[in-house]
Formats: structure tokens, sequence, C-alpha cells
């Protein structure tokens, strides 16, 4: 098979770019991991899920009796940070994995390019989407490999099936039927950790979601997160361009109520709209101000008020409940 390697990334170049691959040792996403702000102990789930999940293959312990496949989904509005939690969780793992003890010479991430899997061409979409986990199905039997395999948006892939109408072509459905059989093959095979993410949990296949060991929901960050965001930037652009914005403790409790119902996307790119709405800030970002920040995020609060059911809300989905009214519900992210 062709390769082109890029750095620490190898792609397959035999026709269509199916799967991505990433040696675990070669990259750093230590970042990917320590700045994503959810509840801990959902980070700490999806860690110990591929623990166990090598422990249990490692001394081949049977899949029926824990109705076990190797999965995990992740869903949530856009802008959480699940594909970024996605990548920091494999590099954790890599980290904390006893390769020597369990035979292992390597740990590896691949992602599977799912945009690329869809032909108009009668009959190849199945035959694309087998190619590909074929191609991480060939890495389990070498042995010796850990993979940790993100499936990103997973509606596009399993797709549900219930949804389709008459107008969808026959092969989406046969594509949704290949993948869950691809889904069932790794699951026998050994070192296989399955993280899937979907910003659209209705729109997945039943089949998809019953197959996967655990469903962590990943919401807009509470209140707490929201300050550790904030904290998070401040400290980058103080490195960075040596700002002097010195929040009081009123004005960060004032920015975190104007966020409420934010991505964490979405609070960071408001503070990069506020250095781009003034040319001197554009120059020097060393000059933004606090009073700059809290007008900005004013703005964007406005905004988010304002929208109708036709604007796209500012990381929010209409049936997503804000802060507001879900502060005790599972804790948000952002990228």
């Amino acid at each position: 098979m062709a390769r082109r390697a890029t750095g620490t990334e190898d792609e397959d170049i035999s026709g269509a770019e199916f799967v991505r691959r990433y040696d675990l040792s070669e990259v750093d996403w230590k970042e990917k991991w320590d700045r994503i702000y959810i509840n801990e102990k959902d980070k700490e789930k999806l860690i110990n899920y591929g623990l166990l999940e090598q422990q249990l293959q490692a001394a081949s312990f049977d899949q029926m009796t824990l109705s076990r496949h190797g999965a995990v989904l992740l869903s949530g509005p856009p802008g959480t940070g699940k594909t970024t939690l996605a990548k920091g969780a494999a590099y954790k793992l890599a980290e904390e994995i006893d390769r020597e003890a369990l035979g292992l010479e390597r740990v590896v991430f691949k992602q599977i390019e799912v945009r690329n899997l869809f032909s108009s061409d009668h009959g190849d979409t199945p035959k694309l989407v087998e190619e590909a986990f074929d191609r991480v199905i060939k890495g389990g039997q070498r042995g010796h490999t850990y993979q940790v395999v993100l499936l990103d948006e997973v509606e596009s892939l399993f797709a549900n099936r219930g949804l389709l109408g008459d107008t969808d072509p026959m092969d989406a459905i046969r594509a949704v039927n290949t993948a869950l059989d691809c889904l069932d093959a790794l699951s026998d095979l050994d070192n296989i950790y399955v993280i899937a993410t979907s910003n659209q949990p209705g729109a997945v296949d039943s089949a998809f979601v019953d197959r996967t060991d655990e469903q962590i929901y990943i919401g807009n960050p509470e209140p707490k997160h929201r300050r550790q965001i904030l904290e998070d930037i401040f400290t980058s652009l103080e490195e960075a361009f040596e700002t002097q914005l010195s929040p009081t403790d009123e004005h960060i409790e004032t920015l975190v109520r104007l966020s409420d119902g934010f991505s964490g996307r979405r609070m960071r790119k408001s503070v990069l709209s506020a250095l781009a709405r003034e040319t001197s800030t554009v120059r020097d970002p060393a000059t933004l101000s606090i009073d700059q920040l809290l007008r900005e995020f004013k703005h964007k609060r406005e905004m988010l008020d304002n929208a109708g059911n036709d604007y796209i809300q500012l990381g929010v989905t209409p049936d997503q409940p804000n802060d507001a009214s879900n502060d005790n519900d599972q804790e948000g992210a952002t990228e």
C-alpha cells in the first residue's frame, strides 16, 4: 500500500485518503488533554474504558459476558471539545498503558476520514466503508499495536436508518449495515479502542448507539469551567504578548455570566473578536483591555439573547438547554 509520510503522520494515498494515522510516541497532544475543561470523572472514565478494554482483550476475556464492543460515544453540541478530547485521551492512554507488560510495541491513533467514504457512483459507498475499516482491522491482526480509532461526526457514517426516506439512495442503508458489520469485526480483535463523536446523537442509528459501551455527554461549559477557560486565555495572552488585563473577581464573574450558553470554542472566538474589533489591538494585542473584553462579551450575549430560531446560535442547539437551566447536568468542554 502506498504511503506518504508527513512529519509524524502517515496517510494512505492508494485511492481516496481514508485513514489518517499518528504514532502517539511522536506527537505532543498533552494540551489536547490538559486544556479540555469538563467533568473530571468523564475524562477519567474515557481513559478507564481504554485501559479496561486492553486488559480484557489481553486476557482473552470473552466479548459476550459483558457485551463489550470497545467503543465510547461522545455527544454534544458543536464547539465543546469532543474531537480534541478524543485525541487527548489517545495521548493520555499512550502514557498510561504498560507496553512492556502487555507486549505492545507502539500505540497509534487512527482517524477514519468519514467524508471521503461517500460516492455518487452506485454501490461504491459500502465498498469504500469496508476498505476504510479493513485498514484498521489489518492493523489489529498484526498484533503488538494498540490502536485508538476516532470516528468523528459519526452520524454521517451511522445515519439513523429510520430517518432515511424513499429519496435516499439504497447505498446509504447498505453503508450503515456495512459499517455496523465492520464495527463488530473490530470488537473481535485485540488492542482496538473506538471513540466516536456526534453533534446530532438523534441522527445516529440506534444499532450503533446500542453497540457503544458508554455514551458521554459533552455539553457547553458550566460556570466553573468557563472561569477556567478565561484563566487559560488570559495566561496565554500574557505569555505571548505581555498583556496586562488584571481582571478583578467581579470582572471574571461578569464574563462568566455573559458567556452563559457559549461553547468553549465560542468563548475563545469572542476574545479573538475583541482583538479584531479595533486596529490598535490588532497591531498590538498587549493593549487589549478588560473593558474591551466586557463590551465584546456583552455584544455576543445580546446576539444570543436576540437570536430567533433561524439564527445559528453560538454553540447552542435548539433543543439544548443552557446553563441557566442545566447547571447540574453533565459538564461542558472547550476546544
